[in-house]
C-alpha cells in the first residue's frame, strides 16, 4: 500500500510539473491580453479627450463670438443701421430714443404762478428797468406800482 501511495504520489508531482508550464503560461497570456485591452482602451481614451478639448475650445469660440455679437446688437448704432437697411429709416434720419419718466417728476408739470415769475424776474438786474416794467403790465395784465406811468390801455 505503502508503494501504492507513493508512486500515486510521484505521479501527481510528475503531472504537476507537466502541467505548470502550461497553467503559467495560460496565466501570463491572460495577463498579457488584459494589457493589451487596457492599452487600447487608453489609446481610445486619449483620442477621445483630444476631441474634446479640440469641440471644447471651438465652443468657447463660438461663446465670445456670440457674447461680442449680442454686445453690439444691443446698442443704438446698430438698431439705426438696421432701420436704414430695412428701409424704415431714411439715411438722412436721425432716430430718437424716449427717454421714460420717473415717478418721482409729475407727468404734466403746473405752469408756475404770474406773481412767482415777476418774482423771480424781478430778482435779476437785466429786468430791472421801465421798458421791462411795461412789457410785464401789459402781458400780466398787471401794472405795477414802479411802471412809471407806462400801463398798458384800459379797454374801451
Amino acid at each position: 500500500m505503502a508503494g501504492k501511495m507513493q508512486s500515486k504520489q510521484s505521479l501527481t508531482i510528475a503531472r504537476l510539473r507537466r502541467l505548470a508550464p502550461l497553467a503559467l503560461a495560460i496565466v501570463a497570456l491572460l495577463v498579457v491580453r488584459m494589457y493589451v485591452r487596457q492599452v487600447i482602451e487608453l489609446v481610445r481614451l486619449r483620442s477621445w479627450q483630444s476631441q474634446l478639448v479640440s469641440e471644447n475650445a471651438e465652443i468657447e469660440r463660438d461663446v465670445a463670438q456670440l457674447s461680442f455679437e449680442l454686445e453690439r446688437r444691443d446698442t443704438e448704432a446698430w438698431v439705426v443701421e438696421q432701420l436704414h437697411a430695412m428701409g424704415l429709416l431714411a439715411p438722412e434720419e436721425v432716430r430718437v430714443r424716449a427717454i421714460p419718466v420717473t415717478a418721482a417728476v409729475p407727468v404734466t408739470p403746473t405752469p408756475p404762478s404770474p406773481s412767482r415769475v415777476s418774482e423771480v424776474i424781478e430778482g435779476t438786474a437785466f429786468f430791472r428797468n421801465e421798458t421791462w416794467n411795461a412789457w410785464k403790465a401789459l402781458l400780466l395784465d398787471d401794472p405795477s406800482p414802479g411802471s412809471g406811468g407806462l400801463a398798458p390801455p384800459s379797454g374801451p
